[in-house]
């Protein structure tokens, strides 16, 4: 049985110390040795972006969120019945036409790298005894300023990847552990990189015309392609990072929603439909009844530990990220946080005694 660890240095200690992950030659295989500063790009991944593979998966998806950007705009602009000029229609339409190859190379090449890289299997090992912590400190929320710094660049916003975090992998993290404790990492990476030419880009043109509503993080559908293959990429990026407790679950959370996703849309999966996936969604915040018996559901929740706040938070507290990583700490429910005296987060638990 797993003990019971608080913080997110605790947990990378002991990954560390797995044998896999010892036998690796971590500055080799997570990031090359010359360094070049090139396009504003954040400290921790200039090194990596030597690497053409890497640089690659970098720029496809800076360019697939700005594109998806603009579509929100547009899509923006429809909602609210304000016109939109021709040309605006017509220089989206060619952005796509770009981008949407695109999209299926970046989920290609991630997997290729994640199948070729030796740290993701050895991670993945680590993270495999400690399935448990492996929830909490795959939320984003334990994310440094350098390693947000990151998905910044890659176009993703911080509440964006609490999103992913809370709507696409949670609802999914029975499915993560059963790939990390089999040992399929590495079959369901050679599925999805299989799929890859063939899935659908639900951002293309015409699925605009024929939807004119575009949904990221949606239910279900077409726009599990999108954000899977964004959480994909996301994940790789992180795991070369040196951040494989948020990327690996990202990556596996992802690839098992696209192959999911191909088995019942493209028929291309016959036996899929044997995978067992926890389909149901986390709690939205809106009360404090609802918050304090929600804790038991995610299995943790987390403390405020900065002398000046020592609040006790659910999981998808909205505010999570405008916490200091080092100030964060876990606990097994609320109520072991109010019993240690942190008072209720007035947002997500509510009946706050300040």
């Amino acid at each position: 049985m797993e003990s019971k660890i608080k913080t997110r240095e605790e947990y990378r200690k002991i990954l560390l110390e797995h044998p896999k992950v010892k036998a690796l030659s971590k500055r080799k295989a997570l990031r090359p040795k010359k360094q070049v500063t090139r396009r504003g790009a954040p400290k921790l991944l200039e090194e990596s972006m030597q690497d053409k593979q890497i640089e690659m998966l970098v720029t496809a998806m800076r360019q697939i969120m700005k594109y998806h950007r603009n579509v929100g705009k547009l899509t923006r602009q429809r909602l609210k019945r304000r016109k939109i000029s021709l040309n605006d229609e017509l220089t989206l339409v060619k952005e796509g036409a770009k981008v949407e190859p695109n999209f299926r190379k970046m989920i290609k090449l991630a997997c290729k790298v994640a199948r070729s890289n030796p740290s993701f299997s050895a991670y993945a090992s680590a993270i495999a005894t400690r399935t448990n912590d492996m929830h909490v400190f795959a939320n984003p929320a334990f994310l440094s300023q350098s390693e947000l710094a990151i998905i910044k660049y890659m176009g993703i916003e911080p509440k964006e990847l609490s999103n992913y975090f809370l709507h696409f992998y949670l609802p999914r993290r029975q499915k993560v552990t059963n790939v990390l404790t089999s040992g399929a990492f590495g079959d369901l990476l050679k599925k999805t990189e299989n799929l890859a030419d063939r899935l659908p880009f639900p951002e293309a043109p015409r699925y605009l015309i024929m939807q004119n509503i575009i949904t990221l993080g949606g239910d279900g559908g077409a726009a599990d392609y999108f954000v899977g293959g964004i959480a994909v990429v996301a994940g790789v990026v992180l795991i070369l990072m040196g951040v494989p407790e948020v990327g690996i679950p990202l990556v596996i959370a992802g690839t098992a929603s696209i192959a999911h996703e191909a088995a019942e849309d493209l028929g291309l999966i016959e036996d899929d439909d044997q995978v067992t996936i926890d389909i149901s969604l986390p709690f939205r915040v809106s009360d404090s009844s609802q918050s304090i018996s929600s804790s038991a559901k995610f299995g943790y929740a987390l403390g405020n530990m900065s002398r000046s706040k020592l609040e006790i938070h659910v999981p998808s507290c909205p505010f999570l990220h405008l916490i200091h990583p080092r100030h964060l700490q876990s606990f097994r429910s609320v109520a072991e946080g109010q019993a240690a005296g942190l008072d209720n987060c007035h947002y997500c638990i509510g009946g706050s005694k300040r």
